[in-house]
């Protein structure tokens, strides 16, 4: 047991869940087709857990959603950009650090112009349609900061499930905290970026959320427990 804000909550370190939690998990409905009212301004949606996938906007004024497979998006090299800035819960890094995660045995001006060369297609794939790639405000560029815009621009299932908890947390009535915890789990689709195995950043945001994952499986337990009882 911990206290968070003030709240009792229960943790658990093994390897495999509880039966109970695991019947919590099986009875819940997975989300098909994620919902961006909350993020009605939203452009790209980046999805991470489980999976690694982008979609965009169909049109500069649609509502529809469009998967990204445009030829760019298939360089390692700018999939691994935007890997790194989402494994940063600021969604920022200097440009060192990126050259040093990304490409340590190039000299430093091969793995410069790598990085410029990977910005420029990844603000070509945000905004296919924008005659100036470098003026995006969708991933800028400052001094020596790469930033990613904010989760109003480009939603990001892994904020998404943090904030969700968050509001949970900070939420008095039971009602609405067990369906704000409800909706985060579903939305856990599992291991954040799977299928990246080697920087460190990624690891750490990987274990965080699953901590988060398995603590909100107990909390939402507990609620139902409690509902019920």
């Amino acid at each position: 047991y911990q206290t968070v804000d003030g709240r009792t909550i229960r943790t658990y370190i093994g390897k495999h869940l509880p039966p109970h939690i695991q019947a919590t998990v099986e009875g819940l409905q997975p989300i098909k087709k994620i919902s961006v009212e909350r993020e009605p301004e939203a452009q790209i949606r980046v999805f991470t857990l489980g999976q690694f996938r982008m979609e965009r906007r169909a049109g500069s004024d649609s509502l529809d959603w469009e998967t990204v497979n445009d030829a760019l998006w298939q360089h390692q090299r700018v999939r691994s950009l935007l890997v790194c800035l989402v494994s940063n819960p600021h969604r920022k890094l200097g440009r060192e650090q990126i050259v040093d995660m990304l490409w340590p045995d190039q000299t430093p001006e091969m793995a410069m112009g790598r990085l410029d060369r990977s910005v420029h297609s990844l603000r070509q794939i945000f905004e296919p349609d924008r005659r100036r790639a470098a003026t995006s405000p969708l991933l800028l560029t400052e001094r020596e900061l790469i930033t990613l815009a904010n989760q109003h621009n480009i939603w990001l299932d892994a904020d998404a499930f943090e904030q969700l908890l968050i509001q949970a947390r900070n939420s008095k009535d039971t009602g609405e905290r067990e369906r704000l915890i409800e909706e985060a789990v579903a939305l856990y689709g599992g291991e954040f970026l799977p299928e990246e195995r080697v920087l460190e950043s990624t690891r750490l945001r990987r274990d965080a959320l699953q901590r988060a994952w398995v603590g909100a499986l107990l909390e939402l337990a507990d609620l139902r427990v409690e509902r019920q009882a």
